[in-house]
């Protein structure tokens, strides 16, 4: 007998969109663009014309850039 089982896997995204991580950190776009992505450090790569924002870099980013 052959058993079948359903799994649901959530995989995490290596790098989002503006828009998505414009959500994740709660900002608006304008506070996004003026304060966090006009850092020169902040991270990006560019895939064709979009811009990409790699998760794990941006938490770094966040976590040296914090004020605690």
């Amino acid at each position: 007998m052959n058993k079948q089982t359903n799994m649901i896997v959530q995989v995490e995204p290596l790098a989002v969109r503006r828009d998505v991580l414009i959500e994740l950190l709660q900002v608006s776009p304008g506070t996004f663009d003026r304060y966090i992505r006009s850092e020169p450090d902040f991270p990006r790569i560019q895939v064709g014309s979009t811009e990409r924002y790699p998760i794990d870099e941006v938490r770094k980013w966040l976590s040296k850039h914090s004020n605690n």
